[in-house]
């Protein structure tokens, strides 16, 4: 039996509470479970357990075997010399603390209902996909859709603490953290650390100034880049290189060129089309302050793409051509672009001004919009639980990338459902 499933057992009293003993046949009745602890030390504190009618007060650890006590080091660690009970699934052994003293054991699988045996292994058996596939359509949806609409709710949140840490870190200047985290978004997949520290170096207030003029930022981003070097007879090449010689603002030094070749990008044509993007990205989206959450931010996404020059849209680098059109604002991208930065940037920005939009607002525009199809919102649909618009495919993102591809079933509201209803009371 796997730990998190026994913390799950202990902390909701899935157990036959009156019939509990020792393993020297004493009675135990837990008068509190105790806390949970998710840092170092024992799994539960300030438990209150009454044993042979006297309470003791203290820890509580968990494993597997009893005998993992040893494995795990506890027996020369003070920190566990609090432990009033070890709770094992099987007790192989007696154990001492590093003071000498043995705690009192319980095994749980004693008192374990056989239903819930049968319900944590059955529910345990998928190793890929959804744990509770076979059984979530037994689940209510309205309860079941509740808990999605939580973890959007969640999701929208952590995006936002993450983006105002961002604003922090940028010198609380909004306009280059919104930058920064486009790079960071347009960089993906494999170059999104090294666009963020570009851009984070940059003075971007330059790039600001420049954004009505999108061959100018192209070539400031591309220049200061070191993409721009070496001698060439194309004009477009050629044109772009004096642009850049003539607005250059001495941002970038000797060792860019070999920063990029050291991240270990194939060619300069992947970071190349990656900074057009940025430099479309600055042009038509500009800075954020003088937007609001309520613009068409469909239309906006879509001109993205239109502005892609067409010399960009069939080269992979400067001279160098590609033998498919490039693609840039794909719907992943725009999607990236609007879950990741737009929304979590006014979520954000309600926390330090007049303005206020939390996240309840984003889930409202959501929801007039769409549900996404992608591999998880299959696993949903498939196990009888679609999506019924974008803010819940959003929900189920989360749920799946947070949860559920990790099975930790037991953090979840839909897993302590299911699995509380297999249980007899």
């Amino acid at each position: 039996m796997r730990e998190d499933l026994m913390s799950f057992i202990w902390k909701f009293g899935f157990y036959a509470k009156e019939a509990l003993r020792t393993v020297h046949g004493e009675t135990v009745i837990v008068e509190s479970p105790g806390k949970l602890n998710r840092f170092d030390g024992p799994d539960f504190e300030e438990a209150a357990i009454r044993i042979g009618g006297i309470i003791w007060y203290g820890a509580v650890e968990l494993h597997t075997y009893s005998s993992d006590w040893y494995r795990h080091g506890h027996d020369t660690d003070p920190g566990y010399d609090q432990v009033i009970l070890h709770l094992c699934w099987q007790v192989d052994t007696e154990v001492l603390t590093s003071s000498g003293r043995t705690p009192v054991h319980l095994q749980l699988s004693d008192y374990v209902d056989a239903q819930l045996k049968a319900a944590l292994k059955d529910m345990f058996k998928n190793s890929t996909g959804l744990v509770c596939k076979d059984s979530l359509f037994l689940l209510d949806d309205i309860y079941f859709y509740q808990w999605i609409d939580r973890m959007f709710i969640n999701r929208i949140i952590e995006r936002a603490d993450e983006f105002f840490a961002l604003v922090r870190e940028c010198g609380w200047d909004w306009r280059k953290a919104s930058l920064v985290r486009a790079a960071r978004i347009l960089g993906k997949p494999g170059n999104d650390q090294l666009m963020q520290d570009f851009v984070f170096r940059l003075d971007v207030r330059w790039l600001f100034r420049k954004r009505d003029n999108l061959f100018a930022l192209i070539a400031l981003l591309l220049g200061e880049a070191g993409l721009l070097q070496g001698h060439s007879t194309e004009s477009y090449e050629n044109r772009i290189k004096a642009e850049y010689k003539h607005r250059k603002i001495g941002w970038s030094d000797e060792s860019i060129e070999l920063r990029w070749k050291k991240a270990g990008i194939r060619s300069g044509g992947s970071i190349s089309n990656r900074l057009v993007s940025l430099a479309c990205f600055i042009h038509v989206i500009g800075d954020l302050e003088m937007s609001s959450l309520e613009e068409d931010w469909d239309n906006k996404m879509k001109l993205l793409q239109l502005k892609i020059p067409t010399y960009w849209k069939w080269h992979r680098a400067i001279g160098v051509l590609s033998k498919n059109q490039v693609p840039y604002f794909t719907p992943f991208v725009t999607r990236n672009l609007r879950m990741n930065l737009i929304y979590p940037y006014f979520v954000a920005r309600s926390k330090f001004g007049d303005s206020y939009t939390d996240a309840h607002v984003v889930q409202s525009l959501l929801e007039r919009e769409k549900s996404e199809e992608n591999k998880i919102t299959s696993l949903f649909k498939i196990a009888g639980k679609p999506p019924e618009n974008g803010a819940q495919s959003q929900g189920m993102i989360e749920l799946y990338n947070q949860l559920c591809q990790h099975k930790k079933c037991v953090n979840c509201g839909i897993g302590y459902k299911l699995i509380k209803s297999r249980v007899s009371t």
